[in-house]
């Protein structure tokens, strides 16, 4: 991926002073560290130019990591799943801005803020069970399913899947097909009336019309296929939502019920009190009489 060209201009890798320990020491031989200070003989792939942002800090990454997605471009924060809780409360205010922000129509969809917590990915036998820890997971998972999703690929295969579908942009169905689609239609048809070059295409242009023809039968499917995956999140996303209602119910009502053992506990104190007042009273009574 780092060897695009595309990915040469708008993806980073945001890694904490771990990149080797991660085993993604590999992304070296694509590019380098980021340096623009001076670089020693000993720096270990360190150029002005490399797109690995690396530096012992989580909220560090965590900030630029944000600040970079806003400018439309992508990137990848991997860390030990101990300690990426470190930016709990960053990545909180940051899925709340997103629900925020897709309230707004004038705001456009930024790329995916995208964590791989790399003690679950893969096995690491020096450190691996010491680095994991599920205090993250659970920050992510009490956020709503249009803004967060959580994967847990088993293996290497579904591991690059869900990396495709992490950072995969949406192309049909934007601004910029519908330009490039009718900059291409545009040109096919001067390039037929001034007939620059031969007629492949006579009037009235039916080779566009079946490459246009061919492209709506395709598009058809994607957009029902694009429509079910979204049906299928708003179903996932409704039984969430009634899942936790119904945890919110059952601890309202544990509530109540402590509330309700409290009172009885509280009416039971009272009628003691009660009781040691009528006793106290009588017995004071009684030294008072001669």
């Amino acid at each position: 991926m780092m060897c695009g060209r595309s990915c040469r201009q708008n993806f980073r890798l945001f890694c904490p002073d771990e990149t080797n320990s991660n085993w993604l020491n590999a992304v070296f031989a694509a590019t380098n560290r980021c340096s623009v200070g001076k670089i020693l003989d000993s720096d270990d792939h360190v150029a002005p130019d490399g797109r690995v942002m690396e530096v012992l800090s989580e909220h560090l990454c965590q900030g630029w990591l944000e600040g970079y997605l806003l400018t439309g471009r992508h990137g990848l924060f991997p860390c030990y799943e101990a300690f990426v809780t470190i930016i709990d409360s960053m990545f909180n205010q940051h899925a709340k801005w997103l629900k925020t922000s897709r309230e707004l129509p004038w705001r456009h969809p930024i790329a995916s803020l995208n964590y791989l917590l790399t003690s679950h990915a893969w096995r690491q036998d020096h450190n691996g069970h010491s680095h994991q820890g599920p205090g993250f997971m659970d920050t992510v998972i009490n956020k709503k399913g249009t803004v967060v999703r959580i994967y847990l690929p088993p293996d290497a295969n579904c591991l690059l899947s869900v990396m495709d579908h992490c950072l995969r942009s949406r192309i049909m169905g934007s601004w910029r097909f519908i330009l490039v689609q009718s900059f291409v239609l545009i040109v096919w048809v001067v390039l037929k009336v001034v007939a620059w070059t031969k007629h492949w295409d006579p009037s009235p242009f039916i080779l566009m019309n079946l490459v246009m023809s061919l492209q709506a039968a395709y598009t058809a499917p994607i957009i029902m296929m694009s429509q079910n995956r979204q049906a299928m999140r708003d179903r996932l996303e409704a039984h969430n939502d009634y899942l936790v209602n119904q945890k919110a119910e059952e601890e309202v009502r544990a509530i109540l019920d402590h509330l309700a053992a409290q009172d009885q506990a509280l009416a039971q104190m009272h009628e003691l009190l009660v009781a040691l007042q009528a006793q106290s009273s009588e017995r004071s009574n009684d030294e008072v009489k001669p």
